[in-house]
C-alpha cells in the first residue's frame, strides 16, 4: 500500500513538473538582471512576457503575432556599438496584434535606436522615458502615451497617436493621414506633412511649428505667436486644396506657439502679410506673395515664383529655374544657383553669391520732376529713359504735381562678375518743349528737368474747360436772342 501511494505521488509530481515545463515553453519568462542578454529576444504566438528590473540586451526585441510585451518598473538598455544597430519592433500581426504595455520604464542606449510599431500593433505607455529612442507608428498602428518623456515621435500611414502630460524633447512628425492628439504637452518641434489631422491643446511648441502643403490656395495673415486660444489652419488661413493637393487639418487650442515654418509644393498660390516666419520653402510651380512680414530665410527652388516687398528678410537661397522679385528690402545674404533669376528693386544684400547660370538684376528708383521755365509743375509731361544704345528703357507721364518715378537697372550680376548698364539719357517732353540729362543709376536718383522758354498757365487745367463752357453758353444765348 505504501509503495502504491509512493508511486502515485511520483506520478502526480511528474505530471505537475511536465505541465510547468510545457507552460514555460509557451510563455517565456525573461529574468531581468545586470547580466547582458545575448542575441535577439523574439516573442510570438500568444506569448505574454513581463520584464522588470534592469535588462541589458545585446540585440533587438521582436514582438509578433498576438504577443504582448510588458515592461514594468524596468530599465531596458540596448548595448549598441553604432546608431540604430538594435531596436524594438512590433510587427506581423496574426490572430490578434502585437502589443506593448509599459509602466515606469526607461528605454535607453549609448546610440540612437528605433521603437517601431507596424501593421495594427499598439502600445499603452505610462511614465515611459525614452531620451534616445525614436518611436515610429506605421500602418494603422496606435499609441497612447501618458506622463512620459520621449525624444521623438514619427507618426505615419493612418496611425493614431494620443499623448498627454508629456514632453517631446526633439520633435513630433505626422504624415500620411495620421491622427495625432497632444494635450498638456511640451513639444519642441511639431512638423506636419501631407494630410494629417492634428489637435494640440493646453500645450507649448517651444521651437517651431512646421506645416507642409501642396497645390493649395491660402492666405497667411496675422499668424498668432505666443499664446493662442483657438486657431485652425484650414479655416483661419482660408485653405482651398486642389484636386491633387494636400494640407493638414491643424487645430490649436490654448497653446503657445513660438515660431512658424511653411513649405509649399505643387501649384500652390499663397499670400503672406503681417506675419513672422522663420523659414519659407517655395517649391515646384508655387507662387508666394509676401508683404509687411518678418522672415528669417526664404528657399525658392524648381520653377517657383516669390515676390516679397516692404518686409524684414534675413536671406534668400534660390536654385533651379525659380523667379524672385525683391522690393524695398535690405537682407544679409543672397545666394542664387542653377538658372534662377532675381530682380532687386531698391534692395541690397550684405553678401552676394551668384553661381552656375543664375543672374541677379539690381534696380533703383529714378524720380523726375518736370517744371516750366518759371518752376511751375508740368503735369502730363512724357519722361523717357534711354539706354546707352538709344533704346527705350522706361517711359511714364508726370502726375499733377509734375513728378514721376521710373525703375531702372544699375547692373546684372552672374558668376563671372558684375555688368553695369551705364549712363541713362533721360528726356522730358511737353508738346514741342523738351529737356534731357544723363544719369548713372548707382542707387536711387532724383533730378529736375526744366522746360526752358515754356510757361504753363497756373490754372490751365481749370481755365480751358471754363473757356469752353463760356463759349458754348455765349453761342446758346446768341442763337436764342436771334430767333425770338
Amino acid at each position: 500500500m505504501i509503495f502504491k501511494r509512493f508511486t502515485l505521488g511520483v506520478y502526480i509530481l511528474s505530471l505537475l513538473l511536465s505541465l510547468i515545463f510545457i507552460h514555460g515553453l509557451n510563455t517565456p519568462h525573461v529574468k531581468a538582471s545586470p547580466a547582458i542578454f545575448q542575441g535577439d529576444l523574439s516573442l510570438d504566438g500568444n506569448n505574454v512576457t513581463t520584464i522588470e528590473g534592469i535588462f541589458n540586451i545585446n540585440g533587438s526585441i521582436f514582438v509578433e503575432d498576438n504577443a504582448t510585451l510588458i515592461l514594468r518598473n524596468t530599465i531596458v538598455n540596448f548595448t549598441q556599438t553604432s546608431q540604430y544597430q538594435y531596436g524594438m519592433f512590433f510587427q506581423n500581426p496574426a490572430n490578434g496584434k502585437p502589443r506593448l504595455q509599459s509602466e515606469n520604464t526607461t528605454i535607453t542606449s549609448n546610440y540612437a535606436f528605433l521603437i517601431r510599431f507596424y501593421e495594427n500593433s499598439s502600445a499603452d505607455a505610462y511614465e515611459l522615458n525614452s531620451p534616445i529612442g525614436i518611436l515610429e507608428t506605421i500602418d494603422y498602428s496606435s499609441l497612447s502615451i501618458l506622463n512620459s518623456t520621449i525624444k521623438e515621435l514619427s507618426c505615419q500611414d493612418n496611425s493614431v497617436v494620443n499623448v498627454s502630460n508629456s514632453e517631446i524633447i526633439f520633435r513630433v512628425q505626422t504624415m500620411a493621414n495620421t491622427s495625432f492628439s497632444g494635450s498638456n504637452c511640451e513639444i519642441s518641434e511639431l512638423e506636419l506633412y501631407e494630410s494629417s489631422t492634428v489637435t494640440i491643446s493646453d500645450s507649448a511648441i517651444s521651437n517651431r511649428l512646421k506645416i507642409q502643403s501642396s497645390s493649395v490656395n491660402c492666405s497667411l495673415v496675422d499668424l498668432p505667436t505666443g499664446f493662442t486660444s483657438s486657431w485652425n489652419y484650414l479655416v483661419n488661413c482660408s485653405v482651398i486644396i486642389g484636386a491633387e493637393g494636400y494640407a493638414s487639418n491643424l487645430t490649436v487650442k490654448d497653446t503657445t506657439i513660438s515660431k512658424w515654418y511653411f513649405l509649399f509644393y505643387g501649384s500652390s498660390n499663397t499670400t503672406i502679410s503681417n506675419t513672422r516666419i522663420i523659414y519659407l520653402y517655395c517649391n515646384d510651380l508655387s507662387t508666394v506673395d509676401i508683404m509687411n512680414s518678418n522672415i528669417l530665410g526664404i528657399y525658392a527652388r524648381d520653377s517657383s515664383n516669390v515676390n516679397i516687398s516692404n518686409s524684414i528678410l534675413g536671406f534668400i537661397l534660390s536654385y533651379g529655374s525659380c523667379r524672385v522679385n525683391v522690393l524695398n528690402i535690405n537682407m544679409s545674404t543672397l545666394q542664387s544657383r542653377g538658372s534662377s533669376r532675381l530682380w532687386l528693386v531698391n534692395s541690397t544684400s550684405n553678401e552676394y553669391y551668384v553661381e552656375d547660370q543664375s543672374e541677379v538684376y539690381v534696380n533703383w528708383y529714378l524720380n523726375i520732376h518736370v517744371t516750366d521755365s518759371i518752376d511751375q509743375n508740368v503735369p502730363s509731361a512724357n519722361v523717357t529713359a534711354y539706354y546707352s544704345n538709344a533704346t527705350i528703357a522706361a517711359s511714364k507721364l508726370t502726375g499733377v504735381n509734375g513728378w514721376t518715378m521710373l525703375t531702372l537697372l544699375e547692373k546684372m550680376m552672374n558668376f563671372t562678375g558684375d555688368y553695369s548698364y551705364g549712363n541713362y539719357t533721360v528726356e522730358a517732353m511737353y508738346n514741342v518743349y523738351s529737356n534731357d540729362t544723363t544719369i548713372n543709376m548707382t542707387g536711387n536718383q532724383q533730378a529736375t528737368l526744366k522746360l526752358e522758354s515754356f510757361i504753363i498757365p497756373e490754372y490751365s487745367v481749370i481755365i480751358l474747360p471754363l473757356f469752353m463752357t463760356l463759349t458754348l453758353l455765349a453761342a446758346f444765348l446768341y442763337n436764342r436772342k436771334r430767333y425770338q
